[in-house]
């Protein structure tokens, strides 16, 4: 993603709290962030470049012995895992789940904790975009990838420059 910024002529600083992207964006600066698999919600409030900057992969980590699940679906018939700050609320829209799909979900607050309640098994399934090994710490979880989703930049619709901001990603990202 920085390199499609720099080619955009961007320098890309990474805020991930709202108190300093907002300070930064008081500053003058441009705020873009990413959108997973926007919703038509969501595409009425930002302008969204026209490829996707990356894939991400969502799946469930689970324990080797656990049983692999079949599909995203089938999760809801389980008590999961889910970090606090990733709130996956895009998956009833996009995938046509019902709503009680967040019905057994227990959220907590970092990797390690998710990581810990999986090992102990506390939770059969952690909901989490990609692990790889070295964030896994324990060789008997096992990552099942179930979707792999676009990801996209956004900057907000209200912006005065909008239009202007994301011609220049478009076009950076069009001589990829």
């Amino acid at each position: 993603m920085t390199s499609v910024l720099n080619d955009a002529g961007f320098t890309a600083i990474f805020e991930l709290y709202s108190i300093q992207r907002g300070l930064a964006a008081l500053q003058g600066d441009i705020d873009f962030t990413t959108i997973v698999a926007p919703s038509a919600a969501l595409q009425s409030e930002f302008v969204l470049s026209k490829l996707p900057v990356y894939l991400i992969k969502l799946g469930v980590l689970r324990l080797s012995t656990t049983e692999k699940l079949a599909d995203l679906s089938s999760l809801q018939q389980h008590d999961y895992v889910s970090l606090r700050a990733t709130e996956f609320a895009y998956l009833p829209d996009t995938f046509a789940l019902p709503t009680e799909f967040f019905a057994k979900q227990y959220k907590v607050d970092s990797l390690d904790d998710a990581l810990r309640l999986i090992a102990h098994e506390r939770y059969a399934y952690f909901l989490s975009y990609y692990l790889s090994r070295q964030e896994l710490k324990y060789p008997f979880l096992v990552f099942d990838e179930l979707l792999t989703l676009p990801v996209y930049l956004a900057m907000s619709k209200a912006h005065p420059k909008m239009e202007e901001m994301m011609l220049r990603i478009d076009t950076a990202m069009a001589k990829r």
